[in-house]
C-alpha cells in the first residue's frame, strides 16, 4: 500500500519541479527536447525552422503521425511545433496541448504545459478544446494546476458544449444527474446524454441493427485498484463478481487450456474465450476471425467426438453445438471476420436451428426479411423466424419487434419488446427504451429513467475512447500521478469505475492496519485530511452509483471519521445496503455482526450478532476469520458473565 503521505509527497515533489519548469511561451524546455541538441537550430534538421510557420507545422504533424518516424525525428518534430506556436500558430498549439494532455506519439504527458497550451488558444480564439479541458482542469480540487472552481468549469463546458463537443455535453449531462456543483436535474441530464446518443446512433437503429459494436459491445475492464485489479478490497471485493473480472478468469483458463493436447483442452473454456473474442477488452482485443476459428472447433470437436471423451465443464453439449453454430453465422452476417459470407452464414445458421438456437433463427429470419440470399425477399417467413426466436428471449430478436412496432406506430408493443430486450443486455434496446421513456411512447415519460438509460448506453459505446486506456497504460508503466488525472477526466463524465480508481490512489486506508491506525491515532496533517476528503468525495460518488465496494468503503469511513465525521448509523446503513445488493456480503455481515457485538451504533445483541454470522457461514472466502470470531464472541459472552457474577456478589 502507498501510505496518503508517501503519496502526498511525491505529489508535492512533482508539483515543485513542474513549478520550475518555463511556461510555454519560454525557450526550449518542454520534456519532449532533447537539451543536448536535437532541439536546436544547429541540428542536422535547422534548415526546417527557415520555412513558413504552417509549413513547420505540417512538417511537423506528418513525422509525428509517421508511425516508422525515429525518436530523433520525434524530437525535432516537437521543436518544430514549439517554434510555430511562439509566432502564435494555432494549430501547433492545440496539437502540443494535445500531446502533452494526453501523452500522444510515445511522449510523456506533462498536464502543467499542457494547460498552458490551451490557455493560450482559448485566449487566441476561442477553442472549443481549451474550453473542453480548462473546464476539466477547474473542476479537480486535487490537482492544482489550475484553481479549483466549479462554477468556472461548467461554464467553460457549457461554452464548449455549444461549439459541439461531446465530452462537454458528456460532463454536464452527469453533473445534473447527480447534482454536482450545478442544479440537480434529470431533464437536463436526459437532454445532453440524448444528443450524445443521437450522435452515436445518426445512422439509425435498422442500420445499427448490424453493427457489430453495438451486437457485441466492449466489456469494461479499466479497473486497477487493488491487487492485479481485483478491486480495492481483493479477493473479497464485489468486483470479483463483475463481467470484467469473470472475463479474466475465462481467459486465464483459456490460457492455461491451449497449453494442453488437443483432446485435453476444456471446450466449454473455449467457447467462452471464443465470445470474449467477440466483444474485445482493453487487454484482450476484439478479433472476429479468431473467435469464428473457436468457435469451429468447439462445434468440429462436439461433432465427431463421443461425449465420454470430450471435456466440458460449463454447458450441457447439445447448447454448446448450437450456440457454437449461431455465433459463426452471426459473425458471417454481421461481423468483422475475413471471411464473411451470407452463404456460410445461412448454412451455419440451418446447423444451429436444427438444435434450436435462438441466434440461428433470428439470423436466418434477418436475411430473409432483408432478401439478403439472392435477392428473395420473404417477409412472413423471416419474421416467424424472428418471432421464433423473440419467443426464446432472443435480444436481438426482441430490438428488432421493437423497431419494427414503432414504424408501424405500434407503441405498446414497441415499449414491450425494448424492454425485454433491454433485460437481455442488448445495448441498441437500452437507447431506444430510454426514447421511449423520454417522450412517453407506450409509457409514462420519465426523464429519470431515460437519463439513467442514456448514459448506460452513452458510457458502453464511448468507452474505448474515453480516458480510462490512457489510465491502464500509465499504470503499466508506474506513472501513477499520470493515471490519476486520466482516471479523474473519465470520473467526471461518470464512469463508476474511474471514480473508485481515482479514490483508491489516494486512499490512506487501503488496509485494515492503516484504518487501525486512523483510529487509534486520529490526529492527520492538512494534506492528510485533504487527501481523505478527496477520496471520500470519490468514493461516495460511486457508491450512490450503486457500486458495492464504494458502498462499503463509504462505510468504512463513517466507522473510522475518515474524511467525514466519525457516524455509526450511517456506517451501519451502508454496511446494510452493501449486504443488501450482493458481491460483498460477507464483509458487510462481518461489520454488522461486529458492531451488535460491541455495541457500535447499535444496541449490544450478541444473539443479532451470531445470526449474521450464521449467513456468515457460507461465504468460503470468509470461513478462517468466521471459525475466529465465533470463537472470539464465545470468550466475550464468558467475559461479560464472569463480570455479572462478581457484580452480583
Amino acid at each position: 500500500m502507498i501510505a496518503s503521505t508517501t503519496l502526498v509527497s511525491l505529489f508535492v515533489s512533482v508539483i515543485l519541479i513542474f513549478s520550475y519548469s518555463s511556461d510555454a511561451f519560454g525557450e526550449p524546455d518542454l520534456f519532449f527536447v532533447d537539451p543536448t541538441g536535437l532541439s536546436s537550430q544547429d541540428a542536422p534538421f535547422s534548415e526546417d525552422f527557415n520555412f513558413p510557420v504552417e509549413d513547420r507545422y505540417e512538417k511537423a504533424k506528418k513525422k509525428l503521425q509517421d508511425d516508422f518516424t525515429s525518436t530523433e525525428e520525434k524530437l525535432h518534430a516537437a521543436s518544430l511545433l514549439k517554434s510555430a506556436a511562439r509566432e502564435n500558430n494555432t494549430d501547433a498549439i492545440l496539437l502540443l496541448g494535445n500531446t502533452l494532455f494526453f501523452g500522444l506519439y510515445g511522449f510523456e504527458p506533462d498536464f502543467r504545459m499542457a494547460f498552458n497550451y490551451y490557455d493560450q488558444l482559448l485566449k487566441m480564439n476561442g477553442s472549443i478544446m481549451g474550453n473542453l479541458i480548462l473546464g476539466f482542469y477547474h473542476s479537480v480540487s486535487y490537482y492544482n494546476t489550475a484553481p479549483y472552481d466549479p462554477a468556472l468549469a461548467r461554464m467553460y463546458w457549457e461554452a464548449a458544449a455549444k461549439q459541439g463537443s461531446i465530452d462537454a455535453h458528456h460532463f454536464l449531462a452527469y453533473h445534473h444527474l447527480i447534482g454536482m456543483h450545478t442544479v440537480k436535474s434529470d431533464s437536463l441530464a436526459a437532454q445532453h446524454y440524448k444528443i450524445i446518443a443521437d450522435d452515436l446512433t445518426k445512422e439509425g437503429p435498422k442500420f445499427l441493427l448490424a453493427a457489430s459494436q453495438y451486437l457485441w459491445p466492449e466489456i469494461l475492464n479499466y479497473n486497477t485498484a487493488g491487487e492485479d485489479g481485483s478491486g480495492v478490497y481483493g479477493p473479497a471485493s464485489a468486483y470479483s463478481l463483475s463481467p470484467a473480472s469473470r472475463a479474466f478468469i475465462s481467459i486465464r483458463h483459456y490460457l492455461k487450456e491451449i497449453y494442453n493436447p488437443p483432446e485435453e483442452r476444456d471446450l466449454g473454456t473455449l467457447f467462452e474465450a471464443a465470445k470474449l473474442r467477440l466483444h474485445g477488452m482493453h487487454s484482450f482485443r476484439r478479433n472476429h476471425t479468431v473467435a469464428e476459428a473457436i468457435f469451429a472447433k468447439v462445434y468440429r470437436d462436439l461433432s465427431f467426438l463421443n461425449e465420454s471423451s470430450i471435456h466440458i465443464t460449463s454447458e450441457k453439449i447439445d447448447d454448446l453445438l448450437s450456440k457454437s453454430a449461431g455465433y459463426i453465422g452471426l459473425i458471417q452476417l454481421f461481423g468483422e471476420s475475413k471471411k464473411r459470407s451470407l452463404e456460410n452464414a445461412s448454412r451455419w445458421f440451418n446447423r444451429g436451428i436444427l438444435h434450436n438456437d435462438s441466434n440461428s433463427l433470428y439470423g436466418m429470419g434477418y436475411i430473409f426479411y432483408h432478401g439478403l440470399l439472392d435477392n428473395k425477399t420473404d417477409l412472413q417467413k423471416g419474421l416467424s423466424y424472428i418471432k421464433e426466436a423473440a419467443n426464446m428471449k432472443n435480444g436481438y430478436a426482441l430490438t428488432f419487434l421493437g423497431i419494427l412496432s414503432l414504424e408501424e406506430e405500434d407503441y405498446d408493443n414497441t415499449f414491450q419488446y425494448l424492454t425485454l430486450a433491454n433485460e437481455e443486455k442488448v445495448l441498441l434496446a437500452s437507447k431506444l427504451l430510454a426514447d421511449c421513456y423520454l417522450h412517453g411512447i407506450g409509457t409514462s415519460v420519465s426523464k429519470r429513467k431515460a437519463a439513467l438509460l442514456y448514459k448506460e448506453f452513452v458510457e458502453t459505446v464511448r468507452s474505448k475512447s474515453s480516458t480510462m486506456s490512457l489510465a491502464v497504460r500509465e499504470v503499466d508503466h508506474y506513472c501513477w500521478e499520470n493515471s490519476l488525472i486520466y482516471y479523474l477526466y473519465s470520473a467526471q463524465l461518470g464512469y463508476s469505475i474511474a471514480e473508485i480508481n481515482a479514490a483508491y490512489f489516494v486512499d490512506g486506508n487501503k488496509y485494515l492496519v492503516d484504518s487501525l491506525t486512523r483510529y487509534l491515532y486520529p490526529e492527520r496533517t492538512q494534506d492528510e485530511i485533504l487527501s481523505d476528503e478527496f477520496a471520500f468525495e470519490f468514493y461516495a460518488r460511486a457508491a450512490a452509483q450503486g457500486d458495492v465496494d464504494a458502498i462499503l468503503k463509504v462505510g468504512d469511513y463513517y466507522y473510522y471519521g475518515v474524511g467525514v465525521h466519525k457516524d455509526y448509523e450511517k456506517a451501519y446503513r451502508h454496511y446494510e445496503i452493501a449486504s443488501e445488493k450482493g458481491g460483498a456480503t460477507g464483509m458487510a455481515l462481518w461489520n454488522m455482526a461486529y458492531m451488535h457485538e460491541f455495541g457500535k451504533g447499535r444496541e449490544r445483541d450478541a444473539h443479532i450478532a451470531k445470526r449474521f454470522l450464521d449467513e456468515l457461514s457460507i461465504n468460503r472466502i470468509s470461513y478462517i476469520p468466521f471459525r475466529m470470531i465465533l470463537s472470539l464472541i464465545f470468550l466475550h459472552q464468558i467475559y461479560l458473565r464472569c463480570l455479572s457474577f462478581l457484580r452480583l456478589r
